[in-house]
């Protein structure tokens, strides 16, 4: 496990690519990032992305308890949960993403797919 953890900080960066891809931690952000405009267009939100607590997933979206505090019952939501299963439904297909779960107090985890992450590493080999 602790392997596929640095794996996951390694940036593709010096592989023999086109182009470099932007980190894992970038991309995880850049769907929440889409997934929060399509969930809530009229709020102008920074996306808080974090590294995860490995038990739960690789990476937390942090949007929902402020979202609810702030938006909450303007928006129609009873709960910070509410809130982040909105996020997690509008969070755009990606082959990224292996799993994602919804916690009551509205974390949205999500886990790296374990086949994008082989398929990237050896596209680099």
């Amino acid at each position: 496990f602790l392997r596929i953890r640095g794996l996951l900080r390694w940036r593709f960066g010096s592989c023999d690519r086109m182009a470099p891809l932007a980190s894992v931690q970038g991309q995880v952000k850049a769907l929440f990032a889409k997934a929060l405009k399509d969930a809530f267009p009229s709020l102008q939100q920074d996306v808080l992305v974090a590294k995860g607590n490995p038990k739960y997933g690789d990476y937390q979206c942090n949007n929902a308890m402020m979202i609810f505090k702030e938006h909450g019952s303007g928006l129609g939501f009873d709960s910070p949960l509410k809130v982040a299963e909105a996020i997690r439904s509008s969070l755009p297909a990606s082959k990224l993403i292996g799993e994602i779960s919804v916690a009551p107090q509205g974390f949205v985890t999500v886990r790296i797919s374990q086949e994008w992450l082989s398929s990237e590493v050896a596209e680099c080999l």
